[in-house]
């Protein structure tokens, strides 16, 4: 008789106890219904072939629970660097912020302290992209939409990356009208922030990043455009696949922040995509206008 575990442990040790145990496939909470009955099928077509072919269901079950461990594995990794990492990086955030206040302090010194807010905001940046991620694949990503004036939510994220973009050598800036998107307000800044530091490391020096909008009659399109190298259209669609990377120069990203910037902004009904800005690419969201 095949024996399928279900538990809401998610770790290594569970998992390797069931195996001892002589479970024949592991399954964590939360599940959808139609995957549990594909793992019993696969259990039983698993069971009546190891009948007749013994050593060969031998080696795919040790291959998938390879998988099934490197998985996990992952899973460990991911909590480690948004629960351990997430204190200490803001820990040195707000520290660089209080010597940056401190006017005593030579311009020089003023300058690597807003460098090291901006370095760790990007860290930042990149810890809670993977725990959104983590919690889209769990089904637990569920935004709280509400109104938001975009014309000055642009201006706040333009401030507050300034600093990155003076380290860059780019000019950023927000020329977006006054209108109300309805979204959800975390989510929409840090798809911003995301999209406008990819903007920022595509972009060669000397050039401009603008945030802009345009107004329809039930959506906002909001537009960040860059001059730099752009984005192939046969990879315009993989970009936004997790830890696909593209040319991003010296200053290249992990492949995560677009990743995540779909999956926000198609949790809230909208949409992204990429246009050509000769030179360089446009990124484009489209929400819902409020109410």
């Amino acid at each position: 008789m095949p024996i399928v575990f279900l538990t809401a442990q998610r770790d290594v040790d569970t998992f390797d106890r069931a195996q001892l145990a002589g479970g024949d496939d592991f399954l964590t909470k939360p599940f959808r219904p139609a995957e549990l009955v594909l793992r019993i099928e696969a259990a039983m077509k698993l069971h009546r072939i190891s009948i007749e072919r013994n050593e060969a269901v031998e080696l795919l079950r040790r291959q998938r629970d390879d998988v099934m461990r490197l998985q996990l594995q992952r899973e460990q990794l991911i909590a480690f660097l948004v629960h351990d990492l997430k204190n200490p990086v803001h820990a040195i955030k707000l520290n660089s912020e209080l010597i940056g206040r401190d006017r005593a302090l030579a311009s020089r010194s003023q300058t690597a302290a807003a460098r090291i807010k901006s370095d760790s905001e990007a860290l930042l940046r990149m810890i809670m992209n993977l725990l959104d991620l983590s919690k889209a694949d769990e089904g637990r990503l569920v935004p709280v939409r509400q109104p938001i004036e975009i014309a000055e939510l642009a201006a706040e994220i333009a401030g507050a990356m300034a600093a990155r973009a003076r380290s860059a050598e780019v000019e950023l800036v927000a020329d977006v009208a006054p209108q109300t998107i309805h979204a959800d307000p975390d989510l929409i800044r840090r798809v911003l922030e995301n999209l406008v530091d990819n903007a920022i490391r595509h972009a060669p020096a000397e050039t401009r990043v603008r945030i802009s909008s345009v107004a329809q009659a039930a959506t906002v399109e909001l537009r960040i455009a860059d001059a730099g190298p752009g984005v192939p259209p046969a990879l315009r669609d993989r970009v936004f696949e997790r830890f696909v990377q593209g040319d991003a120069g010296p200053r290249g990203s992990r492949g995560l922040g677009l990743a995540f910037c779909k999956l926000a902004i198609e949790a809230q009904g909208g949409a992204i995509w990429i246009e050509d800005a000769h030179p360089g690419a446009v990124f484009c969201i489209r929400l819902d206008a409020a109410p």
